[in-house]
């Protein structure tokens, strides 16, 4: 293919369809044109093409821009994917903020600093700011804006570069109202907070580049699984209380410019890709106090606030390096148990069960004292319920015993405890003769440890 008459080169951290659009404007053709004259994937939209996959779309952009292959694909939010995120082509993308609407709501439209295309001789979008974990412009301290000064708008550039090639500097004009993007204001208020979060994507920004971060008991944890946590632990935090909790138990460890009162909002729907910049650096604030002094703030977090592991990672597999580092603490110390003790809750799971005890079931019956899997025991088995505290026999509990069955869906019946009472009796297995006559623990205490 030979060169397009004109032909600027991708600036330096340039987002794909950011050159795209530069291309187009440069040789006066509206974006949409360009794309359906010169580029072979006819169905490619510009929304679509910062993270759609087209080795003939790669390859006719570096023959027709006289620059290397491997410039253009580091333009692509695919340059990451194994680092960052792991691919999808539609809906949300873990850590990539959204262009228009998720599942029906209406994000913020497209983060930017006008500070910096303000200065830009030839304005242009960087690809840093498509991610959830750059909210801060580090080059002017200030956090990045969403939607248009004028109308107030999501911003994003998309649609009126696609058809309107004449319009000027189409990638700093709104294309509802036409106000230039280069005069929103710039909020530097927050200088603590500002540091704080500057500080933490240094930090992420650095493991992703060299595909490592540093963990407590690790000798380097892959970025991808790291970040995949991270993000979890994100998620948990935007609900308010457990928020509230983080900052009112690790108050040292935050700046003094934090507000976690701006997580409060009726619409709890968002996904984190669609808080604003102020929102989710108070989010990376408080998910990297948990990380610190890993795993025992984060363990500390989780066992106060009674979060499971199956409730905390969701849908999501548990990490290996988590299961590896925490279970120790998640499962034995966390809640004092010794090894003896763990020993006989798997003896009493294997009767209960009739057969060898999963890790999962194990974890879940002494942490939560319920029994998975009782659909698939005989109903003979599935009626020993209650177990005794003096023999570790079971016993059927019968009508209004203590222990009643209770379904937790149509495909898991379960054993319920409500109290922590008798969770203590059901989950801390301990033989009267290994407790010691002068001074025993009690039972609820083991719970409490810190």
């Amino acid at each position: 293919m030979p060169l397009w008459p004109i032909h600027p080169k991708p600036k330096e951290g340039e987002l794909l369809s950011s050159w795209i659009t530069r291309l187009a404007r440069a040789n006066h053709m509206a974006t949409a044109d360009f794309c359906r004259v010169v580029l072979p994937d006819k169905s490619t939209t510009l929304k679509e093409i910062d993270r759609t996959y087209n080795a003939e779309m790669m390859q006719a952009l570096a023959d027709g821009a006289g620059v290397p292959i491997e410039r253009v694909w580091e333009t692509s939010l695919l340059s990451d994917e194994g680092y960052v995120f792991n691919h999808r082509s539609y809906g949300t993308t873990e850590w990539v903020l959204p262009t228009a609407a998720v599942d029906g709501v209406d994000g913020n439209g497209m983060a930017y600093c006008p500070q910096c295309l303000d200065s830009d001789a030839e304005p242009y979008y960087r690809k840093s700011w498509r991610f959830a974990f750059n909210p801060v412009c580090p080059t002017h301290r200030a956090f990045l804006r969403h939607g248009c000064p004028s109308c107030g708008k999501p911003y994003n550039y998309f649609y009126a570069a696609s058809t309107q090639p004449s319009m000027a500097n189409l990638i700093v004009t709104c294309r509802w109202c036409g106000a230039t993007m280069r005069h929103a204001p710039a909020d530097q208020d927050n200088s603590a907070l500002i540091d704080s979060v500057l500080a933490i994507q240094e930090k992420i920004n650095s493991g992703i580049g060299s595909d490592s971060f540093a963990v407590f008991g690790h000798d380097y944890i892959h970025a991808q699984p790291y970040l995949r946590f991270f993000h979890t632990c994100m998620n948990s935090l935007t609900v308010p209380d457990k928020a509230r909790w983080v900052a009112r138990n690790h108050p040292e460890a935050l700046p003094k410019g934090i507000n976690v009162a701006v997580l409060d909002r009726n619409d709890y729907t968002f996904v984190i890709e669609q808080r604003s910049p102020e929102e989710l650096g108070t989010l990376l604030c408080l998910a990297d106090v948990l990380m610190g002094g890993w795993p025992d703030r984060f363990m500390h977090y989780v066992r106060k606030l009674k979060i499971s592991p199956h409730k905390f990672f969701s849908s999501k597999t548990i990490p290996h390096w988590v299961t590896q580092s925490a279970s120790e603490f998640w499962f034995t110390k966390a809640e004092g148990f010794s090894n003896g003790e763990i020993e006989n809750a798997g003896q009493i799971l294997r009767k209960k069960l009739g057969r060898p005890e999963s890790e999962g079931e194990l974890k879940v019956f002494m942490t939560l004292g319920k029994v998975r899997n009782l659909d698939k025991v005989s109903h003979k088995k599935r009626k020993e319920a209650e177990l005794s505290p003096a023999n570790f026999e079971l016993k059927h509990s019968g009508p209004g015993g203590d222990f009643p069955r209770k379904k937790s869906d149509k495909w898991r019946k379960l054993i319920a405890v409500e109290s922590a009472e008798l969770l203590a009796k059901i989950a801390v297995l301990r033989k009267p003769a290994q407790i010691a006559a002068d001074e025993p623990t009690t039972q609820l205490e083991l719970f409490d440890k810190k």
